[in-house]
């Protein structure tokens, strides 16, 4: 785990306060970091192809929204999770991406599978389809001035950031920002890795 605590960069406004929120906060962006891993070299070999529909970014960042949400969800309990982010599930849903899909959920089974790396109780049993789909529908929160909802951009970055990727997390309460988590799965460990662009060095 040492290697993923290196990539993490985590801020919250009352540590007391919201302890329980920022452990779950950061166990989530660290599995979606060893997500991203996994496929890091399809995503780099395949950079060029990032806006189509089945492309490993794409099954990245869908992925990533599934793990986060569920980790949320079966941490904090149902009540206490709202989600903000982008693109509706129906997108994944529609009869022209079950190529994508498939690898989706895919993806997301085997990262559950080592959830316990990260403190996580993993699923009793492989996740179907349509519940994949469910799990990222949670995510359909629109925010709200008031209120408590999280914030979730499941790979931002991409090969105008020299390949470079964060999956950032963050809760907010009555419009401000009380804790936040950034994961950078692709980020140099070594101070001279930082010129070499378009490759991936872990």
């Amino acid at each position: 785990m040492e290697e993923e605590d290196h990539k993490m960069f985590g801020l919250v406004s009352e540590p007391e306060e919201y302890c329980k929120e920022l452990g779950v906060a950061v166990r989530a962006v660290q599995m979606a970091c060893f997500l991203c891993q996994k496929l890091q070299d399809t995503l780099i070999s395949k950079s060029r192809s990032n806006n189509n529909l089945n492309s490993p970014l794409t099954v990245a960042g869908w992925s990533v929204k599934a793990i986060v949400s569920w980790i949320l969800f079966e941490c904090l309990g149902n009540e206490n999770v709202s989600i903000v982010t982008e693109k509706e599930v129906r997108t994944l849903s529609s009869t022209n991406a079950s190529e994508l899909l498939e690898a989706v959920v895919k993806t997301v089974n085997e990262c559950l599978a080592e959830a316990p790396r990260f403190g996580v109780e993993e699923p009793k049993s492989t996740l179907g389809t349509s519940e994949v789909l469910e799990i990222i529908s949670r995510c359909n929160s629109v925010g709200d001035p008031s209120g408590r909802f999280w914030a979730l951009s499941p790979l931002d970055g991409g090969s105008s950031c020299g390949d470079q990727h964060v999956v950032a997390l963050s809760l907010i309460e009555e419009g401000e920002v009380v804790l936040g988590v950034l994961g950078c799965p692709n980020y140099p460990m070594r101070k001279d890795w930082f010129s070499y662009h378009h490759s991936y060095l872990r």
